[in-house]
């Protein structure tokens, strides 16, 4: 069988994570450090505010939360510069378990 490596076409592989003017960041600590980092983490909380997502309740008796976490990406115009940077806060929905985190999670206030 021919191979591409056997005869000795190779393609290098580029990291696309290398090509980016500025890295994501790894965690929230060093999110907070940077100000376009903090601002888009503002907005998303002024944002869920505003669309009324979530509401801060008391927890059941017997049940434990469900956790969350911050996901940052870097969008890019065609041109390859910044366009925005974009943070998300995400439920870990692979902890809930049937039948008994549903109901610690509301329906979003109407």
């Amino acid at each position: 069988m021919t191979t591409r490596s056997k005869n000795g076409i190779v393609k290098s592989r580029i990291n696309p994570t290398i090509l980016l003017s500025s890295a994501e960041p790894k965690s929230v600590k060093i999110a907070l450090t940077d100000p376009n980092w903090l601002a888009a983490m503002q907005a998303e909380i002024q944002a869920l505010h505003a669309n009324n997502t979530w509401q801060l309740v008391d927890l059941p008796s017997g049940r434990k939360p469900i956790g969350c976490r911050w996901v940052f990406r870097v969008k890019e115009n065609p041109d390859g510069s910044i366009n925005k940077y974009k943070a998300r806060l995400v439920a870990k929905g692979f902890h809930q378990q049937p039948g008994l985190d549903f109901s610690v999670l509301e329906k979003r206030i109407e």
